[in-house]
């Protein structure tokens, strides 16, 4: 596995503390700070999925259970359209 080098500056005390984990652990104060860094970016992306998942259920509560029924190739060719006439009006051709 590949690092990047980064700096970071820390207080005295999160310096001792910092340390004293990583003797408890015998481990170095980077390892023990990546795996800090790991534990909080794996406990966003719960939070993201959680959130996600919370929104959905009370959307689909307040279509009373039915979902969203979606064309992604009609959406895709709506917001291409809506881009062209955007970008040059004048050279846009409605394909109905």
């Amino acid at each position: 596995m590949s690092y990047h080098r980064v700096q970071l500056l820390l207080t005295p005390e999160q310096h001792r503390e910092l340390k004293r984990l990583a003797r408890q652990r015998r481990a170095s104060i980077s390892a023990l700070v990546r795996e800090m860094i790991a534990r909080e970016l794996q406990q966003k992306n719960e939070d993201w999925i959680e959130r996600t998942r919370r929104v959905t259920q009370d959307l689909l509560a307040k279509r009373g259970g039915k979902p969203i029924a979606v064309d992604a190739a009609e959406l895709v060719r709506g917001l291409r359209e809506e881009r062209s006439d955007a970008i040059a009006p004048w050279a846009t051709t409605r394909r109905d």
